[in-house]
């Protein structure tokens, strides 16, 4: 198996490096495509334009690698996947979603608002909440990856970056805040959520 490769994939100064183990892995989508599967592998390739061939390598190489690290796939709303989340003690719970609110109506959108809200309520010290996303913003060209941090709920812009995600013009340091990425809960444990 070849590594995924985000070849070129920074531009300005590269994000912090930390370590950190993730720890659970839950995705939910109203359709979910299992890339393990190759019914599914074959229907996400078939939506990569045939001369990506650096795009389609990598996509056939996170396919692999999925085959690899389990995650739990869930036939739900993103509303409904975040409205199950809760903070855990000695985690981070991170919330992750890139180019999907515009599929989204009003009402999706604000379901799925009050749900992050929620979940973001709910975090303490020692449950930390990170909402991160890569998303348009309606009417123009900019889509900015952000990061909303609970306890305290501030937004921050972290760099951006076109919709399939490489570069990244990333301009956000290497701090949330007050909060250092390298000041996670003690375990330094991770909790993928991705919708």
């Amino acid at each position: 198996m070849m590594p995924v490769q985000l070849i070129e994939g920074w531009l300005g100064s590269p994000p912090p490096v930390v370590p950190l183990r993730v720890i659970e892995r839950v995705g939910g989508d109203l359709a979910p495509v299992d890339p393990v599967s190759d019914t599914g592998r074959l229907r996400l390739c078939a939506y990569v334009w045939a001369d990506q061939v650096a795009r389609l390598r990598r996509l056939r190489c996170a396919c692999d690698l999925a085959a690899q690290i389990p995650a739990q796939l869930r036939t739900e709303s993103a509303q409904q996947t975040v409205t199950a989340l809760r903070p855990e003690p000695g985690t981070w719970t991170v919330l992750w979603h890139s180019i999907m609110r515009h599929y989204l109506d009003k009402p999706q959108n604000e379901a799925l608002d009050a749900a992050i809200a929620e979940l973001g309520a709910a975090a303490t010290d020692s449950a930390p909440v990170a909402h991160v996303s890569l998303e348009l913003i309606r009417g123009t060209a900019d889509t900015p990856v952000e990061i909303t941090r609970w306890p305290g709920g501030r937004t921050r812009r972290l760099g951006t970056a076109p919709p399939h995600g490489i570069p990244v013009s990333w301009s956000g340091g290497n701090s949330l805040g007050s909060t250092r990425m390298d000041q996670a809960p003690p375990a330094h444990t991770w909790r993928g959520l991705v919708t």
